[in-house]
């Protein structure tokens, strides 16, 4: 009965220790006396043409392939482990050598980038890692504001890359840095935002519902409200400068909460005196 096979996928966004996680697991099988071979894309020079070197200094000989179906070329009958470093860069191809090779009994170990520079799924990633047995999602530190990092943001001359420039451009310290979600940037990138009002507004109009709210309707929304709410929302009516219905509902919200708050604290304070 032949070994069940297994796809291990490690991701995350640059500087999370992808490669290093890969390097510790390949180790660990080298030790346990298995038969392993590591691949990696050819057009990944940044510190070696045929190792694998995290960006920690960790490195490991591997063999540089232009093609996913080079591969099958080095596997043998008795070769038990496959690790693949930059998975992200290798052609769709990848998704069913990798479903043969666990078929058959292989351990494939995967490391690549979850998302592109742009924030958008980054070439085969997606797909390996909805094949995966197991996903080990890691992250970095945020190079703004220290804080937890899912992003990768690139520079070019120090400035964030417009969302148009190639996806593909492999690079190092001086062209990519880890963000988070707050401070990752991608100037032109496109504006889902009309796609979002479409699934608020249903058979809605968008050029309507762009327009600025009149008054009536903000009054109709203010009457849903209990009559002790009204002595706060109205004093945003002065103002109806905003774009969207449910932003103004939102903020009526977020004034009703304010209000509860400060009758909390003068019931409090009152109880207190006495």
């Amino acid at each position: 009965m032949n070994k069940e096979g297994k796809l291990e996928v490690i991701t995350g966004c640059m500087f999370s220790g992808k490669s290093e996680e890969l390097i510790r697991r390949v180790k660990r099988a080298m030790i346990a006396k298995m038969k392993v071979i590591i691949f990696k894309p050819v057009i990944d020079t940044r510190y070696s043409t045929v190792e694998v070197v995290s960006h920690s200094g960790m490195r490991i000989k591997a063999r540089p392939i232009v093609s996913s179906q080079d591969i099958l070329n080095y596997v043998h009958k008795n070769t038990q482990v496959l690790a693949l470093d930059e998975s992200q860069f290798f052609d769709m191809g990848i998704i069913e050598i990798v479903k043969f090779l666990v078929k058959n009994g292989k351990r494939v170990i995967i490391a690549g980038l979850d998302t592109d520079f742009r924030g958008e799924p980054f070439g085969p990633m997606p797909y390996l890692m909805a094949l995966a047995d197991e996903v080990i999602k890691l992250h970095a530190i945020c190079n703004v504001c220290g804080g937890e990092a899912t992003m990768t943001q690139r520079l070019i001359n120090g400035k964030p890359a417009n969302y148009n420039d190639p996806v593909i451009l492999v690079g190092g310290f001086e062209k990519y840095e880890a963000r988070c979600k707050k401070h990752h940037i991608v100037p032109d990138a496109p504006n889902n935002l009309p796609i979002v009002e479409k699934k608020l507004f249903p058979g809605k109009d968008l050029k309507s519902v762009n327009k600025e709210i009149k008054k009536e309707d903000a009054e109709n929304l203010i009457d849903k409200l209990p009559d002790d709410a009204l002595e706060v929302t109205r004093a945003i009516l002065e103002d109806l400068n905003i774009p969207i219905e449910y932003k103004l509902e939102k903020i009526i919200k977020q004034k009703w909460y304010e209000y509860l708050k400060n009758v909390e604290k003068t019931i409090r304070k009152e109880v207190k005196n006495e």
